[in-house]
């Protein structure tokens, strides 16, 4: 009976696949659960992690709701990215050529950058 073994460097390049196609779902994730602390409240005002301004960091009531703010804005950035990820790439793939991963990830980086903005605005503009 015979075997079938992978030779020892596959496994570098199934995980390369597996980055290259899943790149933009990976990133999205990520963002996405840096923000679940802090929607529930799990960070305290501190230097390095959060929505840090003097007016956020002025109390820590005004702390925990400008990172709720940030934290909603961003989970729904990134939502609408991979939204938008999976119908505006197909276009731009048929317009452009290249393969996904040139333009999936853009999306929800842009996304994310979008939803930062959206939350200062938010924040400084209805409190």
């Amino acid at each position: 009976m015979r075997r079938f073994v992978l030779p020892p460097a596959s496994g570098a390049a199934v995980l390369r696949l597996l980055w290259e196609r899943y790149r933009a779902e990976a990133v999205a994730a990520i963002i996405a659960l840096t923000a679940v602390p802090l929607l529930f409240g799990w960070v305290p005002p501190n230097p390095y992690y959060g929505f840090r301004t003097p007016r956020s960091m002025s109390s820590p009531e005004a702390w925990y709701r400008a990172n709720e703010i940030m934290a909603c804005y961003l989970l729904a950035s990134q939502a609408l990215a991979l939204r938008a990820k999976r119908y505006l790439t197909e276009a731009l793939i048929a317009r452009w050529g290249r393969d996904e991963a040139t333009w999936a990830t853009p999306w929800v980086c842009a996304a994310a950058l979008l939803g930062v903005l959206g939350s200062v605005a938010h924040y400084y503009l209805l409190g």
